[in-house]
This record gives structure tokens, C-alpha cells and sequence, in this order.
């Protein structure tokens, strides 16, 4: 059988949260590569302070305004029922 040490035990478990971190920036740049930017599925975002008007991802949570980076209410999550979309 097996005899694991606690110091082999601290290098497993780091290993596996290493590889489960790289999985998951895989996966991130995958998801990022795969729903790029197409026109039909994007938004157009418009802040409320400096009333600049830019496109969106559908797929962002969060969104700042690149001139005076305030927050921004994502327009597909806003309650507008998506009459914001770019068609």
C-alpha cells in the first residue's frame, strides 16, 4: 500500500489547485475566443453620466464606460427587455 506523507499530501493538493487553475484559464480564453465579437449579438451600452454610446457583450456582468469609467447597467440584464439591441 501507500504511505502518504503530510508534506507529499501539501504538494498533491497544490498540484491539483495549480492544474484546476489552469484549467479554468483554458476554458476562459476558449469561452472568450469562441463568442467573440459578432454585431448581431452585441448590445449598445450608453452611460448615463457622460452619454457615450459603445457596444457590449452580451456575455459581460459588468461594464464600465471607457471615457469616465463609470459603472454601466449591462443593457440585455437591465429590465429594458432588450430594446437596446443592435440589430
Amino acid at each position: 500500500m501507500f504511505t502518504v506523507v503530510p508534506q507529499h499530501a501539501f504538494v498533491v493538493v497544490t498540484a491539483a489547485f495549480l492544474a484546476a487553475l489552469l484549467c479554468l484559464s483554458f476554458y476562459d480564453s476558449w469561452r472568450a475566443r469562441s463568442h467573440g465579437w459578432t454585431m448581431t449579438e452585441e448590445f449598445l451600452g450608453e452611460c448615463a453620466r457622460c452619454r457615450l454610446m459603445f457596444l457590449v457583450s452580451r456575455h459581460e456582468t459588468v461594464v464600465r464606460c471607457p471615457r469616465c469609467s463609470t459603472l454601466v447597467q449591462t443593457p440585455g440584464r437591465s429590465g429594458g427587455g432588450g430594446r437596446n439591441k443592435v440589430r
